[in-house]
């Protein structure tokens, strides 16, 4: 818990020598040092239009604090509010440390007729990178994005050498190049998280986010190209007149250039023009289509013979 060191010391002494006393009205109030007959209830902070958000390094403004007194006359019990208090506010930092990225509570103090009152609001350091625009990603001259499987050779390992990672304003203009120790760098399949480095063909992205501010990140493709070569099919295609299609045996195997297989059910392919609704034996197109180390898509398309009885 936050200690006001200096506030309690002054109060303490307050108490000790008993000029702290407590109004009816549930307010502060000391005879001998207020005149004016007023007690303070309150001590109201509108920190709104307060910034509450800091760089690191950057020196706490609290310019834009707006603070007023909520007082009570002990005689006649009407309430008053005193919004010329700026001069006798008192603001204990001693939390802020905008060195660390991180959330401190800053303290508001308002002192009237030996009682006091503070109230608090939060503020956050999040990096000196909120005042740029964010971070470029890209590979530096001559690094090569892409591998291209063999046969035999089902996987390979993504490097992240080459990658530069540069700092821009919100205009848009490079301002510097980060060290490898300012961001961490992820490697993702569409939106998976990879848990190794070692994969085998598709489509990556490298992405990296900063350290100081996880909300800001890019990214670079990297491209393991290993290009589809066959599809095949197998599972029950008998099925009732009239029924939708029956499909949870079916089972289609992709082959890839490496020589590495995948086998995907009908959740994961397009079928067209299949004909329940009368008997006979026909044969229906089945598309199947993915994200493709070159960075598009690749699609193959077999036909499932099928018989409606």
């Amino acid at each position: 818990m936050k200690k006001h060191k200096i506030l309690l010391a002054v109060i303490s002494a307050l108490m000790a020598t008993g000029m702290i006393f407590a109004a009816a009205c549930g307010g502060g109030y000391s005879e001998t040092q207020n005149n004016d007959k007023l007690a303070l209830l309150d001590l109201v902070v509108d920190f709104g239009a307060a910034k509450s958000s800091y760089n690191l390094g950057e020196e706490l403004d609290t310019s834009m604090l707006f603070c007023s007194a909520k007082l009570i006359n002990v005689d006649t019990n009407e309430v008053t509010v005193n919004e010329d208090i700026k001069n006798n506010i008192v603001i204990d930092d001693s939390e802020f440390d905008s060195s660390v990225v991180g959330i401190y509570n800053i303290y508001v103090s308002y002192t009237h007729a030996g009682v006091t009152r503070v109230k608090s609001y939060p503020v956050e350091v999040i990096g000196k990178d909120a005042a740029f625009g964010g971070i470029e990603v890209e590979y530096a001259a001559g690094t090569v994005n892409s591998v291209t499987l063999v046969p035999g050779t089902m996987q390979t390992t993504i490097s992240s050498d080459g990658i530069i990672v540069k700092q821009v304003d919100a205009s848009g203009n490079v301002t510097g190049t980060l060290s490898s120790s300012e961001y961490d760098v992820e490697l993702y399949k569409g939106t998976v998280k990879q848990d190794s480095w070692t994969v085998g063909g598709g489509a990556y992205t490298i992405m990296v986010t900063l350290k100081s501010n996880p909300q800001i990140s890019n990214f670079v493709s990297y491209y393991v190209i290993d290009d589809l070569k066959t599809i095949s099919f197998s599972g029950e295609t008998t099925q009732p007149v009239g029924e939708d299609i029956i499909s949870s045996t079916w089972r289609f195997t992709l082959t890839y250039n490496s020589g590495a297989t995948k086998v995907v059910t009908a959740d994961d392919v397009s079928i067209s023009n299949f004909v329940t609704t009368r008997t006979g034996t026909r044969k229906a197109p089945v598309v199947y289509t993915e994200f493709s180390g070159r960075g598009g898509t690749a699609t193959l398309e077999c036909r499932v013979e099928y018989t409606i009885t």
